[in-house]
C-alpha cells in the first residue's frame, strides 16, 4: 500500500518483509502497540483492537471508492466487506 499510495515517495519497494530499517523492534501486536505509544515519531502496523487499547493515532486510508481519506471503524470495515467480491 505504501508503495502504491506514495506516488514514488516511499521508495522501499513492496513485499511482506519491511525493508525500511528498524529503530526499535518489538514482537507481535501487543509488543509493537505498547512500544509505539512511548516512541515519538514512530510508526507500526497493528491489529485495530491493539491500537485502540493503547489509544494510538491511526492513519486514514484513501481507496478507489473515494478521494476522501477514511478512518477505520466498524462502519467503514462493514462497508468494505459488503462491497467485496469473492473471486475464484
Amino acid at each position: 500500500y505504501l508503495d502504491a499510495a506514495s506516488d514514488g515517495a516511499w521508495g522501499k519497494g513492496v513485499g511482506k518483509a519491511f525493508k525500511g530499517g528498524v529503530g526499535e523492534g518489538a514482537k507481535g501486536n501487543d509488543g509493537t502497540s505498547a512500544a509505539i505509544k512511548n516512541t515519538e515519531g514512530s510508526i507500526t502496523y497493528n491489529e485495530w483492537s491493539f491500537a485502540q487499547a493503547q489509544n494510538l493515532n491511526m492513519a486514514k486510508i484513501v481507496t478507489a471508492a473515494s478521494p476522501e481519506a477514511v478512518a477505520i471503524s466498524a462502519d467503514s470495515v462493514g462497508k468494505t466487506i459488503a462491497g467485496a467480491t469473492i473471486m475464484g
